[in-house]
């Protein structure tokens, strides 16, 4: 027979806890000790959360999964406001020319990503790389306080070129 040590529960009912949810990190309380139910004996957690304003939300989590939250400013780690750009680029005829046109989008809280974040493009059936007419490249920013719009359009449009160019080393892209 062998012997399983018992670990102590890292949390109590009452406890302040942190976790990822998506691409954020939520903050919540421990409702319930479920105890060791999960795979191996994990010890699981039931915790409330409020993701919308007003609308308690309760999900079963890991002990793994768990931190203790962590005081403002002090991890890095934690998710923040991002600012959304996106540039579009469109081939002129069948050139290696490439028009940027650039737009502001959403502001979003809580998103952990940064920089260039997604490219995206539209082909006919049969198409290659090559023959594509159009792609959009989506980047996200971190607000900075009294910086210039102009400044972080400048940043997104930088970082935006850096990924078109390396889904096609061989565009020239217009200024």
């Amino acid at each position: 027979m062998s012997a399983i040590k018992k670990r102590k529960p890292r949390f109590r009912v009452g406890d302040p806890v942190s976790f990822l949810y998506g691409p954020r990190r939520v903050s919540g309380k421990v409702i319930e000790d479920r105890g060791p139910l999960g795979p191996h004996g994990r010890r699981i957690y039931l915790v409330q959360v409020v993701i919308r304003q007003d609308e308690p939300t309760m999900f079963e989590v890991p002990e793994d999964d768990l931190e203790e939250p962590s005081q403002a400013g002090e991890d890095e780690k934690e998710p923040g406001t991002r600012v959304e750009y996106s540039v579009t680029y469109v081939r002129r005829g069948e050139t290696s020319v490439w028009r940027p046109t650039i737009k502001r989008g959403r502001v979003y809280h809580g998103v952990k990503a940064k920089g260039a974040v997604a490219y995206s493009a539209g082909r006919w059936v049969g198409e290659a790389q090559h023959d594509e007419k159009h792609g959009i490249v989506t980047v996200l920013l971190e607000p900075r306080p009294g910086g210039a719009e102009s400044e972080m359009v400048a940043e997104a449009r930088c970082l935006a070129d850096r990924m078109f160019l390396n889904r096609h080393p061989n565009a020239q892209v217009e200024d």
